[in-house]
């Protein structure tokens, strides 16, 4: 039924595409926060 380690290589390959795609996420959520915490500091900053 076809080897073993080709199975659990593809099996790895979809968790890393997972984890490449939930790492982008969690970036971008951080950086949106980040903005959103950090937006009233530097305006108030410059006034």
């Amino acid at each position: 039924m076809g080897d073993p380690l080709h199975r659990t290589s593809q099996g790895e390959r979809s968790m890393l595409g997972k984890a490449e795609k939930l790492s982008v996420l969690v970036v971008f959520e951080l950086r949106l926060i980040i903005w959103i915490l950090f937006l009233p500091i530097v305006r108030s900053a410059l006034e």
